[in-house]
């Protein structure tokens, strides 16, 4: 788990004209500081490095025999599913509208 905290370095913390304070922030991965004036200053690219483990991870797993027989039939079933539930919403919203708009005009055909 990558997690951010502020660099507390005393070039890193500024206070600004209405009081505020204002921290530059670390990366837990890396503890490379943004600011050019803190001896801790680095390019931080662990992200990127995590991100590429991961998509390499997920490439293996997706070749495997148990993601395609097991695993995707879920995800495209899921798929599926939050697709016909966005359907039925929006045609039950539809409807709602139509409705409210079919009484409006009655009432302003009465008045």
């Amino acid at each position: 788990m990558t997690y951010m905290y502020p660099c507390n370095r005393k070039s890193c913390i500024e206070k600004e004209e209405g009081g505020d304070i204002f921290f530059h922030w670390k990366s837990s991965c890396c503890h490379k500081c943004p600011n050019p004036s803190c001896r801790d200053h680095g390019e931080c690219n662990c992200f990127e490095q995590l991100l590429e483990q991961q998509r390499k991870q997920m490439g293996e797993m997706m070749k495997s025999t148990e993601y395609i027989e097991n695993i995707l039939p879920k995800i495209i079933d899921n798929i599926i599913k939050v697709a016909e539930e966005n359907v039925k919403v929006d045609k039950d919203t539809r409807q709602q509208s139509d409705n409210m708009n079919g009484a409006s005009e009655k009432k302003s055909k009465h008045q």
